[in-house]
């Protein structure tokens, strides 16, 4: 599972996100919940995409997150 805290300081950046399933999404990264705070689900980011509403991918759907130079 990846570490969500690696990644911080991409708060308010776009990023590329890869999910385990092969789904990619580029957008934002708007906001992060901790497991406390998303009880009972899982910690989360939630992703301000271009073309569609904000979108909350779970830590455990998260296979990479990059920096989006586009």
């Amino acid at each position: 599972m990846i570490d969500i805290l690696k990644y911080e300081d991409l708060l308010d950046s776009r990023i590329k996100v890869t999910c385990n399933d092969g789904q990619v999404f580029v957008g934002t990264w708007i906001d992060w919940t901790s497991a406390q705070d998303n009880d009972p689900d899982p910690e989360s980011i939630t992703l301000e995409l271009d073309d569609s509403a904000p979108m909350e991918l779970y830590v455990s759907e998260i296979k990479q997150i990059q920096k989006a130079y586009s």
